[in-house]
């Protein structure tokens, strides 16, 4: 009976670290994903700034 309850207290300890850790890498991923489209629209507002300086240049140059 004392073996018994050791083993059932030890995988039931097991068990909360893995649902803890489960927990922690979706945590992680979900900033990750939440950073890296950041990233992205940072580039995009970028990229629509340089394009309107290009037409904005090409302009000129016509001109």
């Amino acid at each position: 009976m004392g073996v018994n309850f050791v083993l059932e207290s030890t995988i039931q300890i097991i068990m909360i670290f893995l649902y803890l850790s489960l927990l922690a890498l979706f945590t992680s991923l979900t900033f990750f994903f939440m950073s890296v489209g950041k990233y992205f629209s940072k580039n995009k507002d970028r990229i629509s700034r340089l394009e309107a300086d290009m037409i904005k240049l090409q302009e000129k140059l016509n001109k």
